[in-house]
């Protein structure tokens, strides 16, 4: 979804048609197609997105963007640059002035950013078809999104982060097409001085904490295998003195993956996984960029785990490949 795309909503009464913009993983509407979905007046739109930004609810920089539009202007079409705002910023207006309505676009605007991940994923599908193998590998993981839709009941803000993934992966293919010319360098491992390794009782600590702070029963967090421990050990596993996977990318990656797909918990490997995924990151100094935002944000955490679950075990180096190439990217 990287170009601006249109497409057109109907209201369950027919009795509203709308232009919708679809950019960047969301939609977007100007205020007088808000206020034409939520009948009410310009002003009264107005009103309420400035509220919605001096009370700090949603900020104007993730919400709110500048975009050429065409307007009639007597008999004339005219383009000019008008402010649009996204879902977050139209639903959260919606809710203010007419709940129903802003349920029912809701509704609607997340079952078409998912038949965005399911059919119309924004890529250079005639490039990616004169390789085979980053086709094939591209739609391997569109499969997998597919399943993780049809299994689980996802909010917008999930919805999104799938779609952020697969527009991620496909600028990873585009990137090593490059790199296979040798036009440009494949991103570098994260420089840290000494990577530091969870200590295994701490971690079962945290975990007794987590289900105790989230009541999450006494199922959760059983080990009778001590599956965790071997998972811990697999990943600093050395050949002929070197570590098998020598980055903090590709240690917390597996470790991702291995909570997740080896069950080692009777219940809550992907929060698990998550969770120590996270602590992992965290522990070597990874955890935030330089801005101090998360190089992994949550609800993308949650449509990697996700993902993961839904995956073949043939495709795990896809997954850890992926998984790494965000930590990098990010």
């Amino acid at each position: 979804m990287a170009k601006n795309d249109i497409v057109i909503y109907k209201n369950e009464e027919n009795d509203i048609e709308l232009e919708v913009n679809l950019k960047d993983e969301t939609v977007w509407l100007d205020q007088k197609s808000i206020s034409s979905l939520f009948d009410v007046k310009v002003p009264a739109i107005s009103k309420h997105v400035n509220n919605i930004l001096e009370e700090g609810e949603l900020e104007k920089e993730a919400t709110v963007s500048k975009m050429e539009r065409v307007q009639k202007e007597g008999n004339r079409e005219v383009k000019r640059v008008v402010d649009m705002y996204n879902l977050d910023m139209i639903i959260s207006i919606g809710y203010r002035v007419n709940s129903q309505l802003a349920t029912q676009f809701r509704i609607w605007a997340t079952n078409v950013l998912r038949k965005y991940i399911t059919e119309g994923y924004a890529i250079n599908k005639k490039r990616l078809e004169q390789d085979s193998k980053k086709f094939e590998l591209l739609k391997t993981q569109i499969k997998n999104l597919e399943g993780v839709i049809d299994t689980y009941e996802l909010t917008e803000p999930q919805t999104k982060a799938l779609i952020k993934i697969i527009t991620n992966y496909t600028e990873a293919l585009s990137l090593l097409d490059k790199v296979d010319r040798r036009n440009i360098p494949l991103p570098q491992s994260i420089k840290t001085k000494d990577i530091i390794d969870l200590n295994y009782k701490d971690l079962v600590k945290d975990i007794d904490k987590l289900r105790e702070e989230l009541e999450l029963g006494e199922l959760f967090g059983q080990d009778t295998k001590n599956g965790l421990e071997s998972i811990l050990k697999s990943i600093n596993q050395t050949f002929d003195k070197k570590d098998v996977y020598p980055s903090v990318e590709s240690k917390a990656a597996n470790l991702l993956y291995l909570i997740i797909k080896n069950h080692p918990f009777t219940d809550g490997n992907k929060k698990i996984g998550s969770f120590t995924f996270i602590r992992y990151l965290d522990l070597n100094n990874v955890l935030y960029k330089e801005d101090g935002s998360k190089r992994i944000a949550q609800n993308t955490l949650v449509a990697l785990a996700l993902l993961i679950a839904q995956s073949n075990t043939k495709d795990k180096d896809l997954m850890i490949d992926l998984v790494s190439y965000l930590i990098r990217m990010n």
